[in-house]
């Protein structure tokens, strides 16, 4: 690279609160609290999210 950012943001559209590494979101569509064998399910309609649901 020949320019190195200042800063560098993250974004997640869905982010579960079961940390697995440790990496700080910046930015968060939705937030999901799950376990780690749960999966989630997202709900788009018209192009945006309109919800989640974990299985």
């Amino acid at each position: 690279l020949d320019h190195y950012p200042a800063r560098v943001e993250t974004l997640a559209l869905l982010e579960r609160t079961y940390k697995q590494y440790p990496i700080a979101v910046d930015y968060v569509g939705l937030s999901v609290s799950t376990a780690p064998e749960e999966h989630i399910i997202v709900e788009v309609e018209h192009g945006e999210v309109t919800g989640a649901r974990v299985v």
